[in-house]
């Protein structure tokens, strides 16, 4: 076979493009030829003779269109996700597009280009990490980040990096062709006791060795094709830190390999687990090389066959399965005996035409010991007949009315007699046949909940995996206030997740929730410090979310009352409002059951069985839920919600209802002192017409004996400081009018360090009030509020920080 493959000139240099070209020649010869998009057309076109070439592949350069001929047989295009907007240039030719076949190394491009080129297929390439050197030392951080393009900058790694030392920090400054300078970079990026500058390297082998040196890797670009440079960093065993796009998050499960973060709103990300993801990236690395290679034969296939006599029009996880006739149990010798009780519970309803493919999924695992328990709602279309045909292969099943899944999935419970259950829908089936001891081979034993990834099959067909985060960092967000659609995206789905029987029996499905039951068992199992283990293996294809796909709203409502009753007032709040979700309804769902909970524990009192027998306590309850949802209501939508703590601390967020704070200096890991004679805080909202400051802070100098004047709206209160260490105030104020937005802290007596101490101390600042945490209490409701359960939960919101500026004095807490 002769195959002719174009290319831009500069993968001549970089050599980005090898590993296909050494695939390619295993179907027969290839010959070159590079464009120069700089120069247009070059000395090779005038010859060329596509006609003459079994095979034409376009490698990213959409100007070879011009090139070739729209009745070529077999034209195959890879597109960039980085440079794929082909068909807004010029040189673009839609007649020409519709006679290839279109190969994507992305994801989200193979989403976007399979519904204009529907003869598509999306393959994830891996390199192989034994052809690269380990990182050697994991003893200390220490960063590696190369300046490529200006997207970027060194602005963006001082905060993403805020608050975190480095013991060595290397700055890669070798810009890419054509990318200005126009951010000078003039001494260290972060906080580091060693910091270089390095330039070209000899080789790719000193280059590699030096980043070897390293354990932090900042991805250098916004988009990514292929992702060459962010691929190797993985496959050494770095932790990458790069911006939440494709290609970055088709490869990095966030918390777990790697750690993403918002490209619009760079902050400081959590980088103390560096070495564990690290070396679980380069796991990861290792097991996407094996399936690459699994799948290099299908990738042959693809630029093989004409176009014309394609019968697959698209690629797909699990053709080993749908191509496969027999139904015996794959054969499990070759598995580790040791490996614990596995149930596979699979609840259906009229899913005749999904449930065999199901089933043979599971007789086909190698996993010893293996159960798989169907319960049916009592099916009416023939399913029932597919499951009598499998019999001898399950464990158990059972046909009649149920209640629905999640009541369906817990009644299961009682034919489980497995150490572990995973729940998979009709029409799901597992990503291969060694799925399961792939995911149980490490698997600690104090594990309650092991979870993995799952690739989402679509109506036509295509894929998309699906990510799951790291369980400690969605819940971080939830406690944050972080709470959107990305955030439930990484939860794990429990096609995709193994949990303990006994915990299943302890922590039942909460009847509350219809769609989103199982977001909600997870996040009650983490918060009853349940240990979570993720596998970091795709475990299962399903077939969409049948149980929510139309009733959409419903699924936005529970997931805003999961927020609700795990986070702070500002997760549900912000939830609502990025997802459109119906807080109102959400606020009904789960303050209702809370008032319902409270009424059942009430009536078996001795008090609640009095008061249940007189004449209207029927109706008295239903007015005092209905008073109970109503309060929550107007907790939610009119107070401006400042009741949670404000934290002055180093390495912080800033909260979202503080807009500003003017006059303080650089916090500091205990708070932050006042710089000058005004501290001023300016709030989003309104303050609270009556409500109490509780402010934990200390004092510099002769203000540890001064009164310090606190100011909002027409009140001013005297905070009478108790000496130097941190101590509790606490300030009423009332009648300060309702339009107050400014709370302001005058200094008596602001005076620098070294003032006091001349020849020992060169800290020129003029300190007087440090600032440890704050808290604003409204009053009228405080009492009411806790009595309805109104208490903030979770972490606390800090205040933005930098560096602990020198020769401040010495914490003295």
């Amino acid at each position: 076979m002769r195959i002719a493959f174009l290319s831009h000139a500069y993968h001549e240099v970089t050599g980005s493009e090898e590993f296909l070209i050494d695939i390619l020649r295993r179907l027969g010869t290839v010959e070159r030829y590079f464009y120069r998009r700089e120069q247009g057309q070059t000395g090779w076109v005038e010859g060329f003779k596509p006609r003459e070439f079994d095979c034409v592949v376009i490698f990213q350069v959409y100007e070879c269109f011009q090139y070739v001929n729209a009745d070529h047989p077999n034209i195959v295009f890879i597109p960039m996700y980085d440079d794929a907007r082909i068909w807004e240039e010029p040189a673009y030719r839609r007649e020409i597009f519709d006679s290839t076949k279109t190969l994507c190394f992305s994801s989200t491009l193979y989403r976007e280009l399979a519904v204009r080129n529907p003869v598509s297929a999306h393959f994830q390439y891996y390199p192989d990490p034994q052809l690269y050197p380990q990182a050697q030392d994991y003893g200390a951080p220490r960063g590696y980040y190369w300046r490529r393009t200006n997207e970027i900058d060194h602005q963006v790694i001082k905060r993403l990096t805020a608050g975190f030392a480095f013991e060595r920090f290397t700055l890669h400054d070798v810009p890419d062709p054509g990318v200005s300078n126009k951010d000078e970079v003039n001494g260290p990026l972060v906080n580091t006791a060693h910091y270089t500058v390095t330039s070209w390297f000899p080789s790719e082998e000193s280059h590699l060795h030096n980043l070897s040196q390293h354990n932090i890797y900042f991805a250098p670009r916004l988009r990514e094709g292929i992702g060459f440079g962010f691929l190797k960093a993985m496959s050494m065993g770095l932790c990458v830190v790069a911006p939440n796009t494709a290609t970055h998050n088709e490869y990095i499960a966030q918390g777990c390999t790697g750690v993403l973060y918002r490209p619009d709103k760079p902050d400081a990300v959590d980088l103390r687990r560096y070495r564990e993801r690290g070396c679980r990236a380069r796991d990861s690395m290792e097991r996407g090389r094996r399936r690459w290679e699994a799948r290099s034969e299908e990738l042959l296939e693809f630029f093989a066959i004409p176009r014309n006599a394609f019968q697959r029009r698209q690629f797909v996880v699990g053709s080993w399965l749908e191509e496969s006739h027999g139904t015996a149990p794959a054969e499990k010798s070759n598995v580790s005996a040791r490996l614990p009780s596995v149930a596979v519970v699979t609840v259906c309803l009229n899913a005749r035409e999904d449930i065999e493919k199901t089933i043979r999924s599971v007789a086909a695992q190698d996993y010893p010991g293996l159960d798989h328990v169907i319960f049916d709602g009592g099916s009416t279309d023939g399913t029932v007949d597919v499951i009598r045909k499998y019999e001898r292969a399950l464990a158990f099943w059972k046909s009649c009315p149920d209640g629905g899944a999640y009541p369906a999935r817990q009644l299961s419970l009682n034919q489980v007699k497995s150490d572990w259950v995973l729940f998979m829908n009709a029409g799901d089936f597992f990503f291969s046949a060694d799925a399961l001891s792939r995911v149980f081979a490490d698997v600690p034993r104090t594990a309650g909940v092991v979870y993995g990834h799952r690739i989402h099959r679509n109506a036509a067909g295509a894929d998309e995996l699906h990510f799951a985060a790291d369980f400690e960092f969605s819940w971080s967000r939830l406690q944050a206030g972080e709470f959107d659609f990305e955030c439930f995206a990484g939860f794990p789905g429990l096609q995709a997740t193994a949990i303990r029987t006994r915990l299943l029996r302890e922590l039942q499905f909460d009847p509350l929730f219809r769609f989103a039951a199982g977001h909600e068992w997870l996040a009650r199992a983490w918060r009853c410090g349940v240990e979570f283990f993720h596998a970091d293996e795709i475990i299962s294809v399903y077939l969409g979310d049948r149980l929510s796909g139309g009733r959409f709203e419903r699924c936005k409502q529970e997931w805003c009352a999961i927020a609700l009753r795990y986070g702070l007032r500002k997760a549900a709040l912000r939830f609502r409002t990025r997802a459109h979700a119906d807080i109102r309804g959400a606020i009904d769902l789960e303050f209702g059951n809370r008032s319902d909970r409270f009424a059942e524990r009430f009536v078996d009192t001795a008090v609640g069985r009095t008061l249940s027998r007189m004449p209207g306590a029927g109706a008295l309850a239903k007015t005092a839920a209905m008073l109970y949802v109503s309060v929550a209501k107007v907790f939610y939508f009119q107070f401006p919600g400042h009741r949670e703590f404000l934290q002055f601390r180093k390495g912080g967020s800033v909260p979202t209802y503080l807009s500003e704070a003017r006059g303080l200096a650089e916090p500091e890991d205990w708070g932050v002192w006042s710089e000058g004679k005004r501290v001023e805080l300016v709030f989003r909202r309104w303050l609270p017409a009556a409500f109490t400051l509780i402010l934990h802070a200390r004092a510099f100098g002769p203000n540890a004996s001064a009164a310090i004047p606190v100011t909002v709206g027409g009140i001013t209160r005297q905070m009478a400081m108790k000496g130097k260490r941190r101590k509790k105030y606490q300030l009423d104020f009332s009648g300060h009018g309702d339009d107050s937005t400014i709370m302001t802290f005058s200094i008596p007596y602001p005076v620098a360090p070294a003032e006091l101490s001349p020849g020992t101390s060169s800290d020129r600042r003029q300190l007087g009030l440090g600032f440890v945490s704050m808290r604003i209490e409204p009053k009228g409701r405080t009492a009411f509020s806790r009595l309805f359960g109104f208490a903030s939960t979770g972490s606390t919101p800090q205040i933005a920080a930098s560096s602990t500026a020198p020769g401040a004095p010495p914490d003295p807490t």
